[in-house]
């Protein structure tokens, strides 16, 4: 019997020896250590509680590095009173003593986390949109989805200019033409509310974050002016966080087992704050950036993604709608169906005046009436407009990222052609998120209708998918044999493009050139 009992046991015991140590490489909670921040500035503040800290450090420090605490704690601690740290806020921005449009929109902000929905918010919004960049239209659209209202711009005008300003690489930049990985992640944190209003928006923010996969570095972290750093991953982490994806485990974002919240703990020093870059002393803003973070992940635990959505705007983004589609025309189908059905009618009654109303009549009319309806029913005809802006956002989990090019073979023309660019590049080689069960042709697609570049599928469907033309420039225009070929890393697959599956990193290339089917490598 005792031995019996010691074999029962003895399963149980070696799942303890295995249970506890796996708990004790868990990562640390989110909790602890942003409490442990708090005692850290109530500490420095002399306050024995929360409330204290704001109505007094906090207050003191308005206008700085409290304001970005202001917006954490306005969700961490939703009984606490802000009312006096609106008050000097509002006083603030009345004064215009700040001449810089991002820090009096982040004001704004704060305005908004404290609860307070001022008139001044809409002042601020129109003075300041665009006056400094590319911030001040994300700290712009920030302030809309609170529900600030501007008459220059509408939400739909702010978006369409953060896309126009997206960079060949997928992201955004201060300046020049490589982004960087924490204006890419502001802006995604802007443009996270309106993920799914269109398949433009959609695309750009599936290639945003296949960018920042790609430039993450091995220890899970990101390089700002070519130092990794706290402040990098912090802003990264509230990004994934306002499009729902777990910075601690999402496999995009996982490097050598390292995440970017383990790169943001890596640079926690041994007394729990925070350092710029490690081997640097303690940092107020890398350990306020942290602690949004932190607080960015909290909200994500508890189904609220938007960290610089006030609480009474949660998940309630500014109206994204375009103007000129408020007096969109009734669609084609509609008109000519209408039109088939008074047709029918008025011959039917003439038939009836001319006494020639048979049932043979009837039914050749019937029957001539449903293949026309079938023929309107079963046609999609689109516009250019609405083929670039159709939907393509029924795909499956991103797993990577690839680069497409397309381009005319050097040789193919020995003439000016308006058609083929000078150094016969239709398509920089652009970045592209990878998602489950893509095939080249869904990719060429996407590309195509980013850049605004015409595809001709004569195959007809994706899985008989055989391109015929992209561009203007078509098979055959350069002899009998020449036409589109694709290439995945220099290779010519030996299947259609509705069937090859490219995988993480392949490069993929589209080549005109004279003779289809030969090695063009």
């Amino acid at each position: 019997m005792k031995t019996h009992s010691f074999l029962l046991i003895l399963p149980i015991a070696l799942l303890l020896l295995v249970l506890f140590p796996l708990a004790a490489a868990e990562e640390p909670s989110v909790d602890p250590i942003q409490s442990e921040l708090l005692s850290h500035w109530m500490s420095e503040g002399s306050a024995d509680d929360v409330q204290t800290l704001i109505d007094t450090y906090l207050l003191e420090h308005a206008g700085s590095f409290a304001d970005w605490l202001i917006l954490s704690l306005a969700h961490n601690e939703p009984r606490a009173d802000l009312s006096h740290y609106a008050a000097k806020i509002e006083s603030l921005l009345e004064t215009e003593s700040i001449s810089s449009a991002t820090t009096r929109q982040r004001l704004a902000l704060c305005l908004f986390a404290c609860g307070y929905d001022s008139p001044i918010a809409d002042q601020t919004l129109s003075q300041t949109l665009g006056k400094q960049g590319i911030m001040s239209y994300v700290f712009g659209l920030h302030l809309m989805n609170n529900g600030a209202d501007c008459e220059e711009m509408s939400a739909y005008d702010v978006v369409s200019h953060l896309l126009s300003l997206r960079l060949s690489d997928g992201g955004w930049a201060l300046n020049g033409s490589v982004s960087q990985a924490d204006v890419t992640a502001m802006t995604l944190q802007a443009l996270a509310p309106y993920a799914d209003a269109s398949d433009e928006v959609a695309s750009a923010i599936d290639g945003a974050l296949a960018l920042l996969s790609c430039i993450q570095t091995e220890n899970g972290g990101f390089v700002s002016y070519g130092v990794e750093n706290a402040e990098s991953a912090a802003q990264v982490i509230v990004a994934l966080s306002s499009l729902g994806i777990d910075a601690r485990t999402h496999s995009a974002f996982i490097k050598n087992g390292a995440s970017p919240f383990d790169a943001l703990l890596s640079f926690r020093l041994p007394d729990g704050r925070f350092a710029h870059t490690l081997g640097e002393d303690y940092s107020q803003m890398a350990t306020t950036q942290a602690f949004m973070a932190l607080t960015a992940l909290k909200h994500l635990e508890n189904g609220t993604f938007y960290l610089f959505d006030s609480p009474m705007h949660i998940g309630n983004p500014s109206d994204f709608s375009d103007p000129s589609e408020e007096s969109k025309p009734v669609g084609y189908k509609v008109i000519a169906v209408f039109v088939v059905l008074v047709c029918f009618c008025g011959v039917s009654l003439l038939l009836l005046l001319l006494k020639k109303h048979s049932a043979k009549n009837l039914l050749f009319l019937g029957v001539i009436a449903l293949v026309l309806l079938a023929l309107i029913l079963l046609t999609d005809i689109q516009s250019p407009e609405s083929f670039y802006q159709s939907d393509t956002s029924d795909r499956g989990e991103i797993i990577g990222q690839v680069t497409l090019t397309i381009r005319v073979e050097d040789g193919v023309s020995q003439k000016e052609d308006e058609r083929i660019p000078a150094n016969g590049i239709l398509l920089e080689e652009t970045v592209l998120a990878l998602h489950e069960g893509d095939s080249v042709y869904d990719l060429l697609i996407e590309a195509s209708k980013a850049s605004r570049l015409p595809v001709d599928n004569s195959g007809g469907s994706e899985s008989t998918a055989y391109i015929a033309g992209i561009g203007h420039l078509y098979e055959f225009d350069y002899g009998d044999l020449s036409g589109w070929s694709y290439f995945v890393n220099g290779e010519s697959p030996s299947v259609g493009c509705g069937h090859c599956l490219p995988s993480d990193g392949d490069a993929i290339e589209w080549r005109y050139v004279r003779t289809v089917g030969k090695d063009n490598g």
